[in-house]
């Protein structure tokens, strides 16, 4: 597809939504239908940026609330753009809980969205959270922060935490109930860093070789390295597999780490050079809690 017809088409889908909620009475009244088309009347729709972020709005809203993702599972945060139907659902919603932390999805589309639906309310998952500088590109974007501020089970809890007062503002009458599910999965939280705390003791210190930069908090929380083959979001030079083996060969890594939303091919060439095997985490899943744990199982074996 040409250039210009890439940046048109989407300004067309936009100006096609906007006529039609213009020409609509009252939108917030018309949920879409589909699979939630049987919800209550006052249910909240809360649309969430990733697929982790939905357990946690479900469990902290409950039968209260719908919640629906704009990047879908399998999809790349960095670089996804909202369907028609989605950006159509989310000009219906009632909130819509944001990651935070510098995403291109979010800092390409929110505005776009908000343009919209101006009555969204806008849950900054983000608020609370300390972040790491990002070692991506950090000789030429001064601050730059590391965006997966949702690997830190830390983080999962601030961002829990942040959906709950989020909802509180939109329902304040279920303030009690919003509380009262929160502080149950904020013990599930709690227990789980506790497992991986234990998991990876032995481990602390060590360096762990990821192909996507998407582990540090989840790493420097439990007192480990990460080495990048990764950088600036694009694959890596000849030089710079060189400089990954280097590494690996210096601290004796034999596992390279991929996520299954990026090419392998780089991780396996370094793999083969060093001897290594590979193996998949996947920063992206829903099920947040079990895929922490498992997480902390692979780490532990890397």
């Amino acid at each position: 597809m040409k250039p210009e017809y890439k940046i048109i088409i989407p300004a067309l889908i936009l100006t096609v939504l906007i006529i039609t909620a213009g020409c609509t009475e009252n939108p917030k009244k018309t949920k879409p239908e589909g699979e939630n088309s049987g919800m209550e009347d006052n249910s909240i729709l809360l649309f969430v940026t990733i697929p982790p972020q939905k357990e946690m709005a479900e469990a902290v809203g409950g039968d209260y609330v719908t919640v629906k993702t704009l990047v879908p599972p399998g999809a790349d945060p960095h670089s996804y753009e909202p369907s028609p139907g989605t950006l159509q659902e989310m000009s219906v919603a009632d909130a819509c809980a944001i990651v935070g932390s510098g995403l291109e999805t979010e800092k390409n589309w929110l505005d776009k969205i908000t343009g919209l639906n101006p009555d969204l309310k806008i849950i900054n998952c983000s608020s609370g959270v300390k972040f790491i500088r990002s070692d991506e590109d950090a000789d030429n974007k001064e601050g730059y922060t590391d965006p997966h501020i949702w690997l830190s089970v830390s983080n999962g809890k601030i961002m829990t935490e942040n959906i709950k007062e989020g909802l509180i503002e939109i329902k304040p009458e279920l303030r009690a109930e919003f509380e009262s599910q929160t502080q149950d999965y904020l013990s599930r939280l709690d227990t789980l860093n506790s497992e991986i705390a234990d998991k990876l003791k032995e481990r602390r210190g060590e360096y762990i070789l990821v192909y996507h930069p998407a582990w540090r908090y989840f790493a420097e929380e439990y007192g480990l390295n990460t080495i990048a083959i990764e950088k600036d979001g694009k694959e890596p030079t000849p030089a710079g597999i060189k400089s990954v083996i280097d590494q690996a060969e210096e601290y004796n890594i034999n596992t390279v780490l991929i996520s299954p939303q990026f090419n392998r091919k780089s991780a396996e060439v370094i793999a083969e050079e060093t001897g290594s095997r590979v193996m998949t985490v996947d920063p992206l899943k829903e099920d947040y809690i079990e895929n922490l744990r498992n997480t902390a199982e692979v780490f532990s074996e890397a």
